[in-house]
């Protein structure tokens, strides 16, 4: 109940238009043939791997395989970029550190002492680290004062760095750098090691030198260090041979199999060539296709189906919010949509395609440039995105083909927008060929030979040529059938030699220079607030076209005597009061937009007639007689901002007349309380003017006002001395 009380009728006949056009849509790519019940498995009767093949094997539908080689290959070219992980034993550093400190004890304590007993204690606890001449050297002819130590800071350095196992465990070696773990306050962290920074027991001896190198030390010194540095430190960052293969089992896990692509037309295996292993998986991936029901493709299609739509519906909602076209938008928006799938569904069964990107043969160009002069540029593009992603659901579709459909549909969008004749519908496709041929280059890298290289550019130039003919073709009838007031048909509306303009400039001058100065206004007010500038200079032309049947009862077409000084207000009411009905009237007989009859009904809103009011009050008397709305126009107040504006520039232009040596000043406070006057009684409450709109359209007022009033200058006269 709360569904069906929240929905219009017009909601609710537009949400069963959408599922009807859901339902058939999704039928239709299921009759394309990607979701086809019956698959007919190919029999491989005399084909065998590494035998000549008896005859062509041919694809007839959409198929994929996964290329185990070219997978592996894949594999190993990531892990390959994966660092090894090597961790550090804390406990084995504390273990040389001590026996290092234990060693520089005695070591000290010998030479402070000259214990011979401490001496030759020494030399058997280290005989088997050190020979005799070394202990004996190391006791006798450095001084450990000096050796230890620069020793010590060393062994320090180096044991911080981390001197690295050399393993045969690594699954790649060429390697640059590896994960080092390290434990530091109870937490590990890991660094990204350069290979050229690693020291190993192999290296350690030229590490040494290196760190030696600049030092104020003897050579004799510089070899003691050196000796004992070498013999007391050992390896203490190891491979972790378990956490790297768990990170190489992870990634492998992540990487997604290389799926090769067969459709329909290809060659599976050629007669008279001998049968690959990568053939005979090609043509076993097909064998395996179930004569049953794939519900999974069917799901999939479906629940992308739902999805597409949905986005559809959250994207376009907010575009056509307020718009009084929006169901009318809305079906020719599905009407496009449902074209360009019976038209893809039709397109992919010719096996001209096989060869080629069914993008290359579908209307996303046209759609895109139609919509854009129909309905609007965000319209455009968002309808490209969705006519693109829907191509996947067909047959023979790519990523590649997505983003080619993209492109053109985009950039005939960009081409299209800010056109304002009709033949610049013709000259942007040269412009769009060529960005077809672009795209295509750098999109489409397969290139079989220059056959096909040659037949891809003659498609992709006539796809845009195509379709910009068509679109010049066509816009002319959609603008006919759905009376749009596109910027051809406003252009057309402007035309000052239409015989209604001729007519007004005989019978209404006045009104006719009216018209024309509030259509200045509206137009420089609307381009400076994002507002349609056409639709509102052609809503001011026609505004008053009610006033050509009584010209002479308005005061701008007035020479002679008031003619409304002989009629009572009330009657002099009704007559100003029908010109907008009038020409409302005649505006349907000319067959106007829409959106241009709303600004001729709306241009004076339901504000009150003042000047005749105040008559019918002096006349009566008492006030309490007359009623406001008996002297008040019977419209509705603007609901468009074109409208609004229009009814702002003939209320100031229409005021503006009366005024006498104005200056910008007196402009701006005259402008401003006309507006605040509309605000006031309610006129713009129907409208998304803002009150930084209204200060906009006042400046642009004031701007273009004063020029009209600025006078020339006066020339000095020459003074009667000087002659």
């Amino acid at each position: 109940m709360i569904f069906k009380q929240n929905l219009s009728k017009q909601d609710k006949q537009a949400v069963i238009v959408l599922t009807i056009s859901f339902i058939l849509t999704f039928l239709i790519i299921m009759a394309s043939g990607h979701y086809s019940i019956f698959l007919t498995p190919f029999r491989l009767s005399g084909f065998e791997e590494g035998k000549v093949a008896p005859g062509d094997l041919i694809a007839d539908h959409n198929y994929s395989y996964i290329d185990t080689e070219a997978s592996q290959m894949k594999i190993d070219d990531e892990l390959s970029s994966v660092f090894p992980i090597f961790e550090m034993e804390n406990e084995k550093t504390k273990t040389i550190i001590s026996n290092f400190t234990l060693f520089t004890q005695q070591y000290l304590l010998y030479t402070d002492t000259a214990d011979l007993n401490l001496k030759s204690e020494i030399k058997s606890q280290y005989s088997n680290l050190y020979s005799n001449e070394e202990i004996n050297f190391l006791l006798d002819d450095v001084d450990p004062y000096i050796v230890i130590p620069k020793a010590s800071d060393l062994i320090e350095e180096v044991l911080l760095k981390g001197v690295i196992e050399k393993t045969d465990k690594l699954i790649y070696k060429d390697l640059s750098k590896i994960q080092l773990w390290h434990w530091e306050r109870g937490r590990r962290n890991f660094t990204i090691v350069d290979s050229d920074n690693l020291v190993t027991l192999q290296t350690l001896g030229n590490w040494i030198d290196s760190r030696l190198l600049l030092t104020k030390m003897s050579d004799s010194e510089k070899s003691a260090v050196k000796l004992i540095v070498s013999v007391f430190v050992k390896e203490n960052v190891f491979f972790n041979e378990v956490q790297t293969q768990l990170r190489y089992d992870e990634i492998r896990k992540e990487i997604e199999p290389v799926m090769e692509q067969i459709k329909p037309g290809d060659y599976i295996i050629k007669q008279g060539f001998v049968v690959t292993p990568k053939d005979m998986v090609k043509a076993l991936t097909m064998n395996k296709k179930d004569k049953s029901i794939n519900f999974i493709q069917i799901s999939a299609g479906f629940l992308f189906l739902i999805l597409l739509y949905t986005f559809a519906i959250l994207m376009f909602k907010p575009l056509f919010h307020g718009k009084k076209r929006k169901y009318q938008y809305i079906y020719l928006l599905l009407a496009f949509y449902f074209v360009f799938i019976i038209y893809t569904s039709i397109i992919i069964q010719f096996n001209f395609t096989v060869n080629y990107s069914v993008s290359l043969f579908l209307p996303t160009a046209l759609f895109s440039m139609m919509i854009v002069i129909l309905i609007g540029f965000e319209e455009s593009i968002l309808s490209v995105i969705i006519l693109s992603v829907s191509q996947l659901l067909f047959p023979g579709a790519t990523i590649s083909g997505f983003i080619f459909s993209f492109v053109t549909g985009t950039s005939a969008a960009f081409l299209m927008k800010g056109v304002v004749k009709r033949i610049d519908l013709v000259r942007p496709a040269v412009f769009l060929a060529i960005i077809n041929i672009i795209v295509l280059l750098f999109g489409f890298p397969k290139i079989f030979d220059i056959n096909w290289l040659l037949m891809v550019i003659l498609y992709a130039a006539m796809n845009a040529f195509i379709s910009s003919i068509l679109n010049l073709t066509l816009i002319p009838v959609f603008e006919h059938f759905l009376n749009i007031p596109t910027v051809f048909r406003l252009m057309e509306l402007s035309d000052m030699n239409a015989p209604l303009f001729r007519k007004m400039v005989s019978m209404a001058p006045g009104t006719y220079g009216h018209s024309m100065a509030v259509a200045n206004l509206a137009d420089a007010a609307c381009r400076d607030i994002g507002a349609n500038p056409l639709l509102a200079r052609v809503g001011a032309y026609y505004h008053d076209i009610g006033k050509l049947d009584q010209p002479e009862y308005f005061i701008e077409n007035q020479t002679e005597a008031n003619k409304h000084d002989m009629l009572n207000p009330s009657l002099s009411v009704a007559v100003i009061k029908s010109h907008v009905k009038v020409g409302v009237e005649k505006a349907k007989e000319m067959g106007l937009p829409f959106e241009v009859i709303e600004i001729i009904s709306q241009h004076h809103g339901s504000g009150l007639i003042g000047y005749f009011y105040i008559e019918a009050i002096n006349k009566e008397g008492n006030k309490k007689n007359i009623e406001p709305g008996d002297y008040s126009y019977t419209g509705i107040p603007p609901e468009s901002k074109e409208a609004a504006v229009v009814m702002l520039a003939d209320t100031v232009e229409a005021a503006s007349r009366v005024l006498k040596k104005p200056t910008i000043s007196k402009l701006e406070k005259f402008i401003w309380k006309l507006i605040m006057e509309k605000i006031e009684r309610g006129q713009m409450s129907n409208t998304s003017l803002t009150m930084n709109d209204m200060l906009v359209i006042k400046k642009s007022f004031v701007n273009i006002l004063s020029g009209y009033f600025h006078t020339r200058i006066e020339y000095p006269k020459i003074k009667r001395k000087a002659v």
